[in-house]
């Protein structure tokens, strides 16, 4: 769980016009309801300055990416897959994946809702390019 001294609870919301969510099942997708309860996250510090985890409040699930490039919510916090690496650029918030970064894989959501794979982001796409919508604890 964050530290409450280095965590932010916030929706992250793209610029293909979802907010992303992660489920108990093990999902992870956009949606754009933004009254979705899989959608308040919590970013927390993850060692290093810049680096993050973001997990569901409600769920407690992590998002992560796998081996493939491929994005899901994972249960234990220690996988290497749950490290995002935090920039603004442009007015926006991207996450690339710090076990990933050689390869440059991000945080994606397509215009559809659906994670967009590792493999198939690249740093100024809309797709990698989330907005922060604080919320109150």
């Amino acid at each position: 769980m964050g530290n409450p001294n280095f965590s932010q609870t916030m929706q992250l919301f793209s610029r293909t016009n979802h907010f992303l969510a992660a489920y108990p099942d093990g999902t992870v997708r956009g949606t754009q309801d933004s009254s979705d309860i899989h959608t308040i996250l919590e970013i927390s510090n993850a060692g290093q300055t810049g680096h993050v985890r973001i997990m569901c409040l409600l769920s407690r699930v992590y998002v992560a990416i796998d081996k493939r490039g491929n994005l899901y919510a994972e249960n234990n916090m220690w996988i290497e897959g749950t490290v995002w690496i935090e920039s603004y650029r442009g007015g926006y918030n991207t996450y690339l994946s710090r076990q990933h970064a050689h390869k440059k894989w991000y945080l994606g959501l397509k215009k559809s809702g659906k994670v967009k794979r590792g493999p198939k982001t690249a740093e100024k796409q809309k797709a990698v390019q989330f907005l922060p919508v604080r919320r109150g604890r």
